[in-house]
């Protein structure tokens, strides 16, 4: 029977309330179907958004406001062991190859972008291409191109082999160091980005798909830097999935509402990413198209994924709520979860039990912890341009085989060669007498795409020819003026960002100060209108004591009157 799970991180503060045994527990893996339960859960993790991977054998979840990453083991459901990291972690990505191995790729709060081998400990760190932290990162389905999108509003595009490639050609100009630099740069947005996801094909024909606080989502050939479509967003999105056959993708927005994108709606037979005629014009998505839960207390939709089949999309809300969808008809379908605390991280997991299903070559059974070691964690030398050609001496892998690699009728090469029992394409890789040419072949398709979307650092010949050496020094001397005003442009982003941080501070100082002022004025105003009441009430209570003088010394004469009639009416 087929089996599908997922896994979802939450955000847990001492602050809330919520019971002990919840904010414990902060990272689970439940099942989605057949039957709707929690399988597992995993302890003392605080996780934030986009800061949740996971492989076959280990679960890396990075703290919040914390320069560490915990690692969980699935097999033996706890945790294995806390990595500190120099800078807080913002983002994190696991690109898996076999039974768990495979590299952690992490976002920092810096700009840097971090490679971990967790089978060696090998650690590359890049420069800090971004000027804000990492807010998120992707990374294609062959493994061969990381995203990263920052608070800058940019987007890098990172070739993985050259970040972890332990050859650099020593020709190169001694002031660039074109393994740890990003291939392109996508600069459309003009706010933070807030989601990126990859699609599902060869990067050749690739897609990419970013989310920014501008309100905008753009689709993009990221191989050739191209957007191809634009669209306008009726509310701020916070996070994206594409559909698996990438014929569209998944909003999930601020307010708690999701959107669903078909690339294909107007039913033409053409595609409409390669139509250059619509890269140019935005396209403005209807409010009206949102879906919302009947809940209306749902929060902020903080992460979406899609099941294997494409059919239902799970959203994970701010106010603790797992909600599923029928992703073709954007129906609300159910509440999967709710806790107390918000979900931050979903992300689906293979699913498991079909028939014919083949166990692993390699099973990790421990990550190798981070070694900051020269040799390992740096491939140029910081002095003098020497560059290190070749695998270090202490480079070691750790894994084991979970199965016998070879039938016992196939110890030898000879044996293997004549052997006509099927195998698996490691055991042909590991017997062949060369390198198959299935390996080869796919190799050189690699190469191939590499050749046509990087940046080729190839040495100038040296020829005695005068002109050759002419022209060779003139793109030298191009290369190191560019370089030089690069550098120049990058300061001088860094001045105009510390700048309007510096105008906004002043700005929100001015209108504090103008707030004051206008309360002081107020205050002012209404003592002098208090002031005015009691003089005025005052000179009421003078005038009604005068007005009673008045009245007694009439009352007096009149008195006196009447004497005098008395006496006049005696005397008469």
């Amino acid at each position: 029977m087929l089996t599908e799970s997922f896994i979802y991180s939450t955000l847990s503060s001492e602050k809330s309330a919520v019971p002990a045994v919840i904010k414990d527990a902060g990272i689970h893996i439940h099942e989605l179907q057949p039957i709707s339960a929690t399988r597992a859960s995993f302890k003392k993790s605080s996780t934030p958004p986009k800061c949740l991977a996971v492989s076959s054998s280990h679960v890396y979840a990075a703290q919040a406001e914390k320069a560490a990453v915990h690692v969980y083991n699935r097999e033996k459901g706890n945790q294995e062991t806390l990595i500190p990291f120099p800078e807080k972690i913002h983002s994190v990505v696991f690109a898996e190859s076999d039974g768990g191995a495979g590299f952690l790729i992490l976002g920092t709060e810096g700009g840097r972008v971090i490679v971990w081998e967790v089978c060696t400990g090998r650690q590359v760190t890049t420069q800090a291409s971004h000027l804000q932290p990492v807010t998120c990162l992707s990374i294609d389905a062959s493994s061969n191109f990381v995203l990263s999108g920052s608070a800058d509003s940019n987007i890098h595009v990172w070739s993985l082999p050259n970040l972890l490639s332990f050859i650099q050609d020593s020709s190169i100009d001694q002031t660039e160091s074109p393994h740890d630099t990003p291939v392109r740069t996508l600069s459309n947005h003009r706010a933070p980005i807030t989601s990126l996801a990859l699609g599902h094909s060869s990067p050749d024909t690739n897609i990419a798909i970013s989310a920014s606080e501008d309100n905008t989502c753009i689709v993009w050939s990221y191989t050739n830097g191209v957007p191809l479509l634009t669209y306008l967003l009726p509310h701020t999105p916070l996070c994206l999935t594409i559909e698996p056959a990438d014929r569209g993708f998944c909003i999930g927005y601020s307010n708690g509402s999701i959107q669903g994108v078909d690339f294909y709606a107007s039913k033409s037979l053409e595609s409409p990413l390669g139509d250059a005629s619509t890269q140019n014009a935005p396209r403005q998505l209807s409010p009206n198209d949102c879906h919302i839960a009947p809940d209306d207390s749902v929060g902020a939709c903080q992460c979406l994924a899609l099941s294997y089949d494409g059919s239902t999309l799970l959203s994970g809300h701010s106010d603790g709520k797992i909600t599923a969808w029928d992703a073709y008809t954007g129906k609300y379908d159910a509440t999967v979860s709710s806790i107390s605390i918000p979900i931050t991280n979903i992300l689906m997991l293979p699913p498991s039990g079909f028939p014919n299903e083949h166990p692993p070559n390699l099973k990790l059974d421990a990550v190798i912890k981070p070694r900051y070691d020269h040799s390992l964690s740096d491939t140029t030398s910081t002095g003098g341009g020497n560059h290190t050609h070749g695998i270090p001496a202490n480079y070691n892998f750790s894994a084991k085989f979970p199965t016998a690699i070879l039938p016992s009728s196939s110890l030898s090469l000879s044996s293997a060669a004549e052997s006509t029992a099927p195998q698996t394409t490691f055991a042909t890789s590991l017997t062949h007498p060369s390198f198959p040419a299935s390996i080869l072949a796919a190799g050189l398709s690699e190469l191939s795409t590499h050749s046509t979307t990087t940046t080729s650092y190839i040495p100038l010949p040296s020829s005695p020819d005068p002109q050759q050496s002419s022209t060779a020094t003139e793109l030298a001397t191009l290369k190191a003026k560019l370089h030089a005003q690069t550098l120049q442009q990058k300061k001088l982003l860094a001045h105009l960002v510390d700048l309007t941080n510096a105008n906004a501070d002043l700005r929100e100082k001015e209108e504090k100060m103008e707030a004051r002022r206008r309360e002081k004025k107020g205050e002012r105003a209404r003592e002098g209108e208090r002031r005015r009441e009691k003089v005025l009430q005052g000179k009421m209570k003078v005038g009604e004591v005068m007005m009673v003088d008045e009245d007694e010394d009439e009352d007096e004469d009149g008195g006196l009157s009447e004497k005098e009639a008395v006496d006049d009416s005696g005397s008469d």
